[in-house]
């Protein structure tokens, strides 16, 4: 696919997913364009135009609504799966819908 656009004259710069599996096992699949202390891939070479890198983003509303979806899991009781914290205290969705 990334040739084909190429080939046409449209530059591919970035490649856009949100954080299932999926997507994040093809992430892991490159070799790093620029190597950092951390084992995060966010860049890789672009085969199909040497000259330019291509570039791994998260997409943005994905990320809202699953750190949405980790605060309405947030807490005590039955259909609470896991409960965060930071610095000692707890995050329920509940105190969301209070500061709301």
């Amino acid at each position: 696919m990334i040739r084909a656009c190429e080939d046409v004259g449209v530059k591919i710069l970035t490649l856009v997913s949100n954080g299932s599996s999926v997507n994040l096992s093809f992430i892991k699949m490159h070799v790093p364009a620029t190597s950092s202390a951390s084992s995060v891939v966010f860049d890789t070479l672009n085969f199909c135009a040497l000259d330019r890198k291509l570039y791994f983003i998260a997409d943005p509303p994905h990320l809202i609504k699953t750190i949405r979806n980790c605060f309405a899991k947030s807490g005590t009781g039955s259909n609470h799966t896991r409960l965060l914290y930071k610095d000692g205290e707890h995050i329920e969705w509940e105190t969301i819908e209070r500061l709301y």
